[in-house]
């Protein structure tokens, strides 16, 4: 019986430590894909708008209209408000499914437009910036914002959410977005900080000596 209770202490211990070093990685990977406005400006409806939260990114530059192109992004003849803090045109929100809190942010869009990347505001009721996406005047065609290598996510926030929403808001009117992905962690799943766990694991290892000591003097 002691036995079992000092491997449940010591399962217990390496489970919450590992929860908290876990990285929940793109948690917009699979997430739904609405077009709130501006379907009719797609120029490749039979592309699905889910292409931009399936995971995968187009090779760099990429060409505009391109046969891999249009297969693997959602294009879009811009209608440009003049707004830069409001959405316009083609509007896509992504249902993240839960609250999370965003820490990082990557897109992969046309290289010569600017776009904006939002997230619902439940305090204000309200969309707010939560990365603004430049335009890059090296290269053309498809790319990927921070950095090429397709990895690198930009900081952003943290804030809390559980919907975002893409737009473009300035450029040469054809725009195209094949991939959106943010890093965060679930707000459920909120652990302890690294201080506190140092405090439990050193707790859960004075118990199991503890418990070995009395199975030593009773054995």
């Amino acid at each position: 019986m002691k036995a079992r209770l000092i491997s449940f202490l010591i399962i217990g211990a390496l489970a919450l430590i590992g929860a908290a070093s876990a990285n929940a990685g793109d948690i917009a990977l699979g997430a739904p894909v609405t077009i709130v406005s501006g379907g009719s400006l797609i120029s490749n409806p039979g592309t699905p708008p889910s292409v931009v939260t399936d995971g995968v990114f187009a090779p760099e530059d990429t060409p505009y209209h391109s046969a891999t192109g249009v297969a693997d992004a959602v294009e879009w003849s811009a209608d440009y408000s003049g707004n830069t803090s409001v959405a316009s045109g083609l509007v896509l929100d992504i249902n993240l499914g839960a609250e999370y809190i965003i820490t990082g942010a990557m897109v992969q869009a046309d290289d010569n437009d600017y776009y904006i990347l939002q997230y619902w505001d439940s305090t204000s009721s309200s969309w707010q910036l939560l990365y603004d996406v430049p335009n890059i005047s090296e290269g053309y065609g498809l790319r990927t914002r921070p950095d090429a290598d397709q990895t690198t996510y930009a900081p952003v926030g943290p804030v809390e959410t559980d919907m975002l929403q893409f737009s473009a808001i300035s450029g040469d009117s054809g725009d195209a977005v094949s991939e959106i992905q943010v890093e965060g962690t679930p707000v459920s799943s909120a652990v302890p900080e690294p201080s506190s766990l140092l405090l439990l694991g050193s707790g859960l290892a004075g118990l199991v000596g503890l418990v070995r000591r009395k199975v030593a003097l009773r054995g």
